[in-house]
C-alpha cells in the first residue's frame, strides 16, 4: 500500500496535470480506503479517506465510510462530526440521524441523542428505531417516565421489537407504575399531541395532562 508515495511524490506536477489527475487520485484514495475498511485496516482506511475528503469534501459516501472507520477505532467525536456534516447536506435522511443517535449514545451524550431523535421523529413518526433511541436517551437522563412513553409507542408500532421490550422490562424502568395505563392512553392519543418542542421530562409531564386539554 504505497499509494501515498505514488500519488503525492516529491516531484511537482504541472498545474494542468494535477487538475487532470485529481478525479483519478480521489477515486484511488476513496476505494483504497473502502478496501482497507473492509479488511479491518482502520487506521489506513482513515488516512486514505481523510485525504480523499481533502480533495472532494462534497462526497458524502466518503464521509459515511470515514465515520464507520472512526467508530471502529473508538474516535466517536470525530465520527459524530462527519455524520453532522452529512446531516447538514441531507437533513431528511433518517439513516444518518439514527447513526448520529447511536454514536451519541456511545459517547453518553444523551442531550445530543434526544435532540437528534426529535428531528428524526418529526421526519418519520412511525419509525420504531427512533422511539427506541429516544427511550435510551431518556434512560440516560434518568427520565424513566418518558422512557416508558417512548418504549410503549415503539411496541405499539412493532409488537415484536424485542430490544424495546427488554429495555422496558429492565430493573429500573419496570419499577415505574401505571405502564399499562400509559399504553392505553397512547392508543387514543395521536402522535401530533406530543409537543416536541418540550424536552425530556417536560414532554412526559405534558403527556399526563394533554388528554384533559383536548
Amino acid at each position: 500500500m504505497n499509494i501515498f508515495k505514488a500519488l503525492f511524490g516529491s516531484k511537482s506536477k504541472p498545474t494542468e496535470e494535477v487538475k487532470k489527475d485529481v478525479t483519478r487520485d480521489f477515486n484511488v484514495l476513496k476505494y483504497d480506503g473502502v478496501r482497507a475498511l473492509r479488511e479491518r485496516q482502520f487506521d489506513y482506511a482513515i488516512q486514505c479517506l481523510l485525504r480523499a475528503i481533502d480533495m472532494n469534501g462534497a462526497d458524502l459516501e466518503c464521509r459515511d465510510y470515514l465515520s464507520q472507520a472512526f467508530i471502529a477505532t473508538d474516535n466517536l467525536s470525530q465520527a459524530y462530526e462527519q455524520l453532522q456534516k452529512m446531516a447538514e447536506e441531507c437533513p431528511d435522511n433518517i439513516a444518518v440521524l439514527l447513526r448520529m443517535a447511536d454514536v451519541a449514545y456511545m459517547m453518553e451524550n444523551y442531550t445530543a441523542m434526544a435532540d437528534v431523535c426529535e428531528k428524526a421523529m418529526m421526519l418519520d413518526g412511525d419509525n420504531v428505531q427512533v422511539y427506541f433511541f429516544y427511550a435510551k436517551a431518556c434512560c440516560g437522563h434518568g427520565d424513566l417516565t418518558n422512557a416508558v412513553v417512548m418504549l410503549s409507542k415503539a411496541l405499539m408500532l412493532n409488537a415484536d421489537f424485542d430490544a424495546a421490550r427488554l429495555l422496558r422490562g429492565s430493573s429500573e424502568v419496570s419499577k415505574l407504575p401505571s405502564v399499562i395505563s400509559l399504553e392505553v392512553w397512547l392508543l387514543h392519543v395521536p402522535l401530533s399531541a406530543f409537543p416536541l418542542r418540550y424536552k425530556h421530562s417536560r414532554l412526559a409531564c405534558s403527556a399526563y395532562g394533554l388528554l384533559a386539554l383536548q
